[in-house]
C-alpha cells in the first residue's frame, strides 16, 4: 500500500518505521515493543477484523463464510513465513527448509501448530480442497465442505471429503497468533530470529 509514495505495511506504519527500528534480537525491548505493535497492527487490520465483522453479520453468515476462509487460508499462509525452522520435525538446515515447496510447508504448519485438529491426511485434503480450492478456483473442491457453529474444527467425511468450521477455525486462527505474539514479548529466541528476518523481506519489498 502506498500513500503519496510512503510504503505502508499496515494501516498505522510505513515500512520505514520498521527499518529505522534496525531490529535484531538483541534489539531493546522498548524497540521489540514497537515491532510486535507494528506488526500486531498488520495482522489485525488485513485479517482479523475482517474476519470479525463478516462473523458478526450473523443473517449472511453463509454467504460471508467463504470469504472468512479465503482470509484464513491467506494468514496460514502468512504465519507459516514466520515460521520457527527449529520446531519443524526434520533436522534440514534453515535454507534447505525455506526453498521447500509451499504445500509442503503449508501442511507441515497446520500439523506442527494444531496437533489436535490436523494429522497429515487432513492438512492434505485442508491444502488441497479448501486452501487451493478456494484461493486458485474460488471454490472448495472433491466434495468438501465449508460448515458453521459444529463441534470439530475440522472433520474427515466419507473417507477422503473435508468438513472445515468457519468459525472454530477462525478461534484456532486468532488462538495461535495469540500465543505467537506472547512468544516474541517474552523473548523467544528462535522466534524472534524468523520473525526479523520476514519482517525486513515484507519493509524492503
Amino acid at each position: 500500500m502506498e500513500r503519496h509514495g510512503i510504503g505502508y505495511i499496515s494501516p498505522r506504519f510505513s515500512a520505514d518505521d520498521f527499518l529505522r527500528l534496525h531490529l535484531t534480537v538483541h534489539s531493546s525491548e522498548v524497540d521489540w515493543e514497537r515491532a510486535i505493535e507494528i506488526f500486531r497492527d498488520r495482522i489485525e487490520a488485513r485479517y482479523f477484523d475482517p474476519i470479525t465483522n463478516l462473523l458478526e453479520r450473523e443473517d449472511d453468515i453463509e454467504k460471508n463464510g467463504f470469504a472468512v476462509m479465503a482470509l484464513n487460508c491467506l494468514l496460514v499462509d502468512t504465519f507459516y513465513q514466520f515460521r520457527d525452522p527449529d520446531n519443524l520435525n526434520e533436522p534440514r538446515r534453515r535454507t534447505e527448509i525455506f526453498n521447500r515447496p509451499n504445500g509442503t510447508v503449508y501442511k507441515e504448519f497446520l500439523i506442527i501448530n494444531f496437533p489436535q485438529d490436523f494429522d497429515e491426511f487432513k492438512a492434505n485434503l485442508f491444502y488441497k480442497d479448501i486452501r487451493c480450492g478456494i484461493l486458485h478456483s474460488a471454490q472448495t473442491k472433491h466434495g468438501s465442505q465449508l460448515t458453521y457453529d459444529k463441534d470439530y474444527v475440522v472433520e474427515v467425511f466419507d473417507g477422503d471429503k473435508l468438513r472445515v468450521d468457519i468459525r472454530n477455525f477462525s478461534r484456532v486462527m486468532r488462538n495461535y497468533f495469540v500465543n505467537y505474539i506472547h512468544q516474541l514479548e517474552v523473548g523467544v529466541f528462535s522466534k524472534r530470529e524468523s520473525f526479523v528476518k520476514q519482517m525486513n523481506k515484507i519493509s524492503r519489498t
